[in-house]
């Protein structure tokens, strides 16, 4: 999930606002909040009190604006009114008019806006979106069913009542009137009923990010909460008996001169619909989940809105971002990358599920007050669900029922609303350092929280201070293995506040100068040996004619002559191919024909087919020199390639192609494979060629450090004495050859073991290793993190980097998060 661009905020998101229409009162903007909405800096409109703004000016904004909205003067007081009024108190003009603060929106009178706010039926559930200067209105409207009535079930009984009706229409003349005593008085309360109602939101968003704002609000917000409130109509008739509700303390308001203040609180109270509005005003501005409480005459109607927002970030954001801080930073994470190494089982198996709130307990009495049959399930994955623990080691619990499918949409519902985010599951031997992307605005207070949180650590501030002075694996922060589970406690209450990242480590394959040397010299070879058996065969199919051809020449020295004489093709045919035998047989058809035929220009027809055919034997004679030319110059040119291809050193494969430095090498660099999950055809041959040299070594590769895990310098050397750095996407870092763990009895002969390994048992190990090499190549694209192959390829940690130790030679390894 991707993080949005353009978050609503207050001064893009400035208020919501509730219109209906009626068919006997016409439209009518029922309530907005918060209580004064303003308008947005540099609009064109100037805020009534604003300071420094002159009474003329604002005059002028006022009345074009409500002129432009078929509104008329009367709407607004004039200069010298304005300039007592404080928006809070109501207004009597000198004329006798009383102006009420609550009836202007945006510096608009709500008569103007209501008449454009509640658009005709076409609009019915469909985007609706008006922009009046800087402030744009969106909504989502609902109309009431052809029927009239809002009630589903009134509609059904309703059909079927007219349906009846119909039926039996002119059989019984008493049952006719009731049916039109019934009708009318359907009429009544359908000319008398709410025909619209439509949640209106006003936003002004900054040009650059207007659309993406606007669609982002429509999708998660506006549609969602008008869906909510036509299920709440339909129920009840809840929208219609709440404006009711507004309407009339408003009326009662609008005579007692009551203040703004005062009467919005009073409808807040007393309406859980007005309340609704502004708990999504609320939440939305400040990022916050949206819960609605909605108190129908049955019951309470819960539900709930946000817009949605990612657990983790690639990179670092803008500093006017503050939506990304403290998210958990990591380039490992995106889901749509394990497509590849093997789709949803292996997110399943690299992702564990981290709860936002510290004590778990809450969240089970929240579930546990919903009662609803997927609560238990739900329970009972908070408790099983460990950060250490991947989605796919939480379903092979052997005291947990849960499913991998329950386990996956549990943990998106939770995810989802924000109450646990997916991390790779921590590990005592990862490495984590502090995040880049955390709040040090917080700092203070997290400090405070952690030492009441965990008193017998370090201060929070040491302990962050030691995490990124020297990168080295967690576990060696623990004072003992007795401390150790505490301390994975701290580790994720650092992850959950986005105070560290993890320090992960990603490979490219590098192809050695010898090993690139081997493929082209044994490509070259092959090509020269196809091309030999090609002129070969050439050369065979062209032998027999050649020599037929001899012959007849020997026979005679005039092949014209003897054409003539006897009508013959066989010899013609012989010393010719393809389409020109076929034009000296036709030709020769032609002489034959004509010296049986008695026409008096036969002669001279005869001489000129006679010419043709000298011809077509010159032009023969032409091509077959030319082809000979052009297998001399191939077999002249083979010949020097075979020559130059003779004089190169043959390939000799060493134990560790990385030093060797011959000098038929010196003008090769090092070429690195991006991607090993998706080579080209040069490039699959590469990987098999490092496959070979892995199978074939007879000793050990270098000595390892004994520390777990990879272990990154500033450059590595080649063969030619170029120093090669390496830099991650995100983070300055560059790379060696991978360096990994310490001996272990899967991995004979290392150096420094306690004790010799026999010859059989290295080649074993390298045999294994080969055969592992495109196991695990499909990680070495430089966003896979090895840290991960244990889990995907279900081995056991140790073992995995074993194997990535020997093949450290071949890969080039960065690290950042």
């Amino acid at each position: 999930m991707a993080l949005p661009l353009a978050l609503p905020d207050p001064s893009t998101f400035l208020g919501v606002a509730l219109v209906v229409n009626r068919n006997r009162d016409g439209p009518r903007f029922v309530f907005h909040y918060p209580s004064r909405i303003l308008p947005p800096q540099g609009s064109q409109r100037k805020d009534a009190g604003a300071d420094g703004a002159d009474d003329d000016e604002m005059l002028g904004d006022f009345t074009g604006g409500t002129s432009a909205l078929g509104g008329s003067r009367d709407f607004m007081p004039n200069a010298g009114e304005l300039a007592r009024w404080n928006h809070e108190d109501h207004l009597v003009a000198d004329n006798g008019t009383q102006f009420v603060p609550w009836e202007y929106v945006v510096g608009l009178p709500t008569k103007a806006l209501e008449g454009i706010l509640t658009p005709p039926r076409a609009f019915h559930k469909k985007r609706f979106q008006i922009s009046l200067d800087s402030v744009t209105y969106v909504s989502y409207p609902i109309h009431v069913p052809p029927s009239g009535y809002w009630d589903r079930a009134r509609n059904k009984r309703s059909s079927a009542h007219r349906t009846k009706a119909s039926t039996d229409r002119g059989r019984d003349p008493e049952d006719g009137s009731a049916g039109e005593k019934g009708g009318a008085e359907d009429k009544e309360d359908k000319a008398s009923s709410m025909t619209m109602f439509s949640l209106v939101f006003i936003l002004s968003p900054r040009r650059h990010e207007a659309n993406e704002l606007l669609d982002t609000m429509y999708l998660h917000v506006v549609r969602e909460v008008n869906k909510v409130y036509k299920y709440c109509q339909e129920s009840g008739d809840f929208i219609w008996q709440d404006c009711k509700k507004i309407i009339q303390l408003k009326d009662r308001a609008r005579e007692n001169k009551t203040q703004m203040s005062n009467l919005w609180k009073e409808i807040l109270t007393t309406s859980s619909l007005a309340a609704s509005m502004r708990d999504i005003y609320e939440a939305v501005c400040h990022n916050r989940i949206a819960v609605l409480d909605l108190s129908l005459g049955k019951g309470s109607v819960s539900h709930s809105v946000q817009i949605p927002m990612p657990f983790h970030i690639g990179d670092l954001q803008t500093q006017h971002n503050e939506a990304a801080r403290s998210l958990w930073l990591t380039t490992a994470n995106n889901v749509s990358r394990y497509d590849t190494l093997g789709g949803i089982a292996a997110f399943d198996k690299c992702f564990a599920l981290l709860l936002t709130d510290d004590d778990e307990k809450k969240i089970i009495a929240e579930l546990q007050a919903r009662g609803d049959k997927a609560a238990a399930a739900m329970i009972e994955l908070v408790k099983a669900a460990k950060p250490t623990l991947s989605f796919h080691q939480v379903s092979q619990l052997p005291d947990t029922m849960l499913t991998i499918q329950q386990v996956r949409s549990y943990a998106q519902h939770f995810i989802y609303w924000r109450r646990a985010i997916a991390v790779p599951p921590i590990h005592a031997r990862d490495v984590y350092v502090l995040s880049p992307n955390c709040d040090m605005a917080n700092l203070a207070g997290a400090s405070r929280s952690f030492s009441i949180s965990f008193p017998f650590a370090p201060p929070l501030v040491d302990f962050l201070a030691g995490l990124s002075s020297a990168p080295r694996p967690y576990k060696s922060f623990c004072p003992s293995k007795s401390h150790r589970p505490a301390y994975m406690r701290i580790l994720a209450w650092l992850i959950r506040g986005g105070w560290v990242c993890q320090l992960c480590t990603f490979a490219y394959v590098v192809v050695w100068p010898e090993l690139q040397y081997e493929v082209e010299y044994m490509l070259e070879s092959d090509d020269l040996s196809r091309i030999k058996k090609r002129q070969q065969r050439i050369k065979e199919r062209e032998v027999l004619p050649r020599s037929s051809a001899n012959l007849n020449e020997d026979q005679s020295d005039d092949q014209s002559h003897q054409v003539l004489q006897h009508g013959s093709r066989g010899n013609i045919l012989d010393s010719s191919d393809g389409d020109d035998a076929s034009d000296v047989s036709d030709l020769s058809d032609t002489i034959s024909s004509l010296r049986s035929s008695s026409r008096p220009d036969r002669a001279k027809q005869e001489s000129e087919a006679t010419s043709r055919l000298g011809a077509s034997a010159a032009e023969r004679a032409a091509e077959r020199a030319r082809r000979q030319r052009m297998a001399e110059k191939a077999a002249h040119d083979l010949a020097e390639r075979a020559t130059a291809h003779a004089r190169k050193p043959v390939p000799k494969r060493t134990e560790h192609p990385s030093t060797n430095s011959a000098p038929h090498l010196a003008g090769i660099l090092p070429y690195i494979i991006l991607d090993a999950s998706k080579p080209t055809g040069r490039e699959s041959l590469y990987l098999s060629a490092i496959e070979q040299n892995l199978s074939a070594r007879r000793s050990m590769p270098p000595p390892s450090s004994k520390k777990e895990g990879p272990q990154s310098h500033s450059a590595s050397t080649s063969s030619t004495g170029t120093r090669t750095t390496a830099t991650a996407p995100s983070a300055t870092q560059a790379a060696t050859p991978l360096k990994g763990s310490t001996a272990s009895p899967s991995a004979p002969g290392t150096q420094g073991s306690a004790r010799a390994r026999s010859s059989d048992e290295i080649v074993a190990w390298n045999t294994r290793v080969g055969e592992m090499w495109p196991v695990f190549w499909k990680y070495f694209n430089g966003r896979s993190a090895l840290e991960r192959i244990a889990l995907l390829e279900d081995m056991k940690r140790k073992d995995a980097w074993n194997l990535l130790s020997s093949m450290s030679e071949h890969l080039l390894c960065v690290r950042h998060w």
